[in-house]
């Protein structure tokens, strides 16, 4: 952050869009920081297979978080239909049976999901362009 705090993008973002200020030291945020964050690491994936779940966006897809992914794809390992994730301070679902994610609070505002080895068409992680 400006502020020189550190957080979780998703969280952070959550937090900046319904308040625009820093959680600790109450500092301004502006949007447009959240729209290119620097990035300090790159995390990889726990999954033992290598599975990563991505949601569809406008022009490409978008690969789920780290925390994000490892939850759904424990979750569709154990055999659920659906499992819930939280992001951004937020609810969604997701269906495993229609491949679909939703906001718990919008259920008519959903986005296909899928789970790939690989996807060479995404646009970045959960809203983080690639560059």
């Amino acid at each position: 952050m400006p502020c020189t705090h550190i957080f979780c993008y998703l969280c952070i973002k959550g937090v900046a869009a319904r308040n625009r200020k820093c959680p600790l030291c109450r500092s301004d945020v502006k949007i447009e920081y959240l729209k290119n964050p620097k990035i300090i690491k790159q995390e990889s994936s726990t999954n033992v297979n290598q599975y990563k779940w991505y949601y569809e966006g406008v022009e490409g897809w978008w690969e789920y978080e780290i925390r994000s992914c490892d939850e759904i794809e424990n979750a569709f390992n154990s055999g659920a239909i659906e499992c819930d994730i939280d992001v951004s301070g937020y609810t969604y679902k997701i269906d495993f049976k229609n491949m679909l994610q939703y906001r718990i609070d919008r259920p008519n505002r959903k986005r296909t999901i899928k789970r790939d080895l690989s996807c060479n068409d995404r646009k970045g992680i959960a809203g983080i362009l690639y560059q």
